[in-house]
């Protein structure tokens, strides 16, 4: 049977720092969990995004009319980067990441088993492209399932979980970008696999209990053939390891 997990949010409410705050599996009080999505960059180098976002606001200024936000940008005493967020999604920064979120919806709904025929030709071929890929995995047991792991201190969504013929589970998110971040992906994939369903607002079954297989499956917007990329498993472990050190000196150099 399908999990298709709903937010746990009343249960387990948001901090400021938008943490889940989720009971402690010993006393009980309530713990902010990093987000999965946050400690997936613990150790990644940010250069890419930052050269894809100042490229959208390069494209921004060109499209703003009046140019207020760019001669707000050339006064401004500090780094600027609410103003420079502002001139990236007027050159298209939001409307990328908001096709790319759409893209995780439809594919959700069709495993979900919502009728998805009225999509557009274009569209519907390339969810059929992915709905081939992941069918011809194994059986899926979750989409979309919150989840928690006590020993990274994470919360998370994970989009996609599989068992295959042999037992073993394969855990998957989708990517939808030009390019995957490897190291980013293993964490994430890492926090997940070594995680429990959140069902009903609390600590369900693992999502498994043995060595899994993970994967990305990219299907990116440019049209590209949708494919899976895979990782090693321990390697993930280890970088997973390494990523809740390196948080731990932040904290502590502060």
């Amino acid at each position: 049977m399908t999990t298709i997990s709903t937010s746990p949010q009343d249960a387990w409410p948001l901090n400021g720092r938008k943490q889940r705050l989720v009971p402690d599996p010993v006393t009980g009080e309530p713990v902010p969990y990093q987000r999965v999505s946050t400690f997936a960059k613990t150790l990644s180098d940010s250069q890419g995004l930052g050269a894809w976002l100042a490229w959208m606001a390069v494209r921004g200024t060109q499209a703003e009319e009046g140019g207020r936000l760019m001669q707000q940008v050339l006064h401004a005493e500090r780094t600027p980067k609410g103003l420079i967020d502002a001139l990236a999604e007027l050159g298209g920064s939001r409307e990328a990441a908001e096709r790319g979120s759409r893209r995780h919806q439809v594919v959700a709904m069709a495993l979900a088993g919502v009728d998805m025929t009225g999509l557009p030709a274009e569209a519907r071929t390339e969810l059929d492209a992915i709905l081939d890929l992941i069918h011809g995995l194994g059986t899926i047991t979750a989409v979309e399932a919150s989840t928690v792991n006590d020993e990274l201190r994470t919360a998370g969504s994970m989009d996609l979980a599989i068992r295959q013929p042999d037992g073993t589970n394969f855990i998957l998110d989708l990517k939808t970008g030009s390019r995957v971040n490897g190291l980013e992906a293993c964490l994430q994939l890492a926090a997940h696999a070594r995680s429990r369903y959140w069902i009903e607002g609390a600590r369900g079954d693992w999502v498994s209990q043995s060595r899994p297989r993970l994967g990305i499956i990219h299907a990116p917007q440019n049209g590209s053939p949708v494919k899976l990329i895979e990782y090693d498993p321990d390697l993930a472990k280890r970088a997973a390891m390494l990523a809740v050190e390196v948080r731990e000196m932040r904290r502590l150099v502060k």
